[in-house]
């Protein structure tokens, strides 16, 4: 196979992966769903995965590829997650396991699309994108966030936000954002001593500081409206807490550069499902808007610079321009 029927093969193989892989979240999603409507959905979105994946194997078999397989680490990420989807307690935790998997699918697939989607299958890449970005909105919408509400409702019919936030819950959800952040920050600490160059270096201390800048803004909000940050969720707190020993403990640049792309793809969910309320402050409101477009740059940068397959390959997995038939495992 020459290289560029490789990379052809590898893309396809990849995304189709994807695909394969997300049907069985949704599977393991659809048992914890309770609500009629969201169970509609999902199942809409899960036969449009499985859909898109039998129209990538025929264009490998009309090319005539050699199915490529990912790489083992990536085949881990799948499995972490959809066990934890699959070991969720609720609805709420459930889809909020497979937005991180779809917000992966989407990062996937945009960069497919940019880098130029193998030959046969462009339709079939562009349809996959905005079937992803309306499955990432949906989700977005109807995640509960992790900062400590136990109840919040779906989509108002003023279609203004998805549900009405009393100071209270946003002095909860403010109190949440800023621990995010302020971990967050953390995890770029543990990150940069595996950074491998200059660039990658500055890049994540400038990232660093702007979580920072966050905690000390949401510090400031918090002040003005006469209050103090409180205590985060024990879960939350779990969650973050893991993250960051994993990043500390990351072999090199790769490894925890994919570890940090999934705890910015979590920060930006949040700041994504807070943002869809009716803020009951105008400042908080701006404050929140500009926080998450910090996050998705964050993100978009860090997805940029991970190793190809959406990040969460290995070292076995080729990079841009190598051969995929020289590397093993992939």
């Amino acid at each position: 196979m020459d290289g560029g029927r490789g990379e052809g093969a590898r893309k396809l193989g990849v995304l189709d992966y994807l695909d394969r892989e997300t049907v069985r979240a949704y599977d393991e999603t659809l048992k914890k769903v309770r609500d009629d409507e969201i169970r509609q959905s999902l199942q809409l979105f899960r036969n449009n995965h499985a859909k898109m994946a039998d129209q990538l194997d025929d264009v490998a078999e009309r090319m005539g590829w050699r199915r490529e397989t990912p790489s083992e680490s990536f085949r881990s990420f799948f499995f972490e997650h959809t066990q934890i989807i699959r070991n969720a307690k609720d609805e709420d935790e459930a889809l909020e396991g497979l937005l991180l998997i779809e917000q992966a699918n989407l990062g996937e697939c945009r960069r497919t699309l940019a880098a130029g989607p193998p030959l046969g299958a462009a339709d079939i890449v562009r349809q996959m994108c905005t079937f992803e970005e309306r499955d990432v909105d949906y989700l977005a919408k109807h995640v509960r966030p992790m900062t400590g509400l136990t109840a919040v409702a779906h989509e108002a019919q003023s279609g203004k936000g998805a549900w009405d936030m009393s100071v209270q819950e946003l002095y909860v959800m403010l109190s949440g954002l800023r621990f995010m952040d302020e971990q967050t920050a953390n995890a770029y600490d543990a990150a940069l001593p595996k950074a491998a160059s200059d660039e990658v270096s500055g890049q994540l201390q400038l990232f660093r500081d702007d979580h920072k800048r966050h905690v000390k803004a949401i510090d400031n909000l918090l002040e003005k409206m006469g209050t103090t940050p409180q205590l985060a969720t024990g879960e939350l707190q779990q969650y973050l807490f893991e993250a960051i020993g994993l990043i500390g403990r990351a072999k090199d640049q790769d490894d925890a550069l994919e570890r940090l792309l999934l705890l910015e793809r979590a920060n930006s969910a949040e700041y994504e499902s807070v943002s869809r309320a009716n803020i009951p402050n105008e400042e908080a409101m701006r404050l929140i808007e500009q926080h998450h477009l910090d996050e998705q740059h964050h993100t978009a940068w860090v997805e940029l610079h991970t190793p190809i397959a959406v990040g969460y390959g290995s070292q076995s997995a080729p990079r841009v321009g190598e051969d995929p038939t020289s590397t093993p495992g992939l």
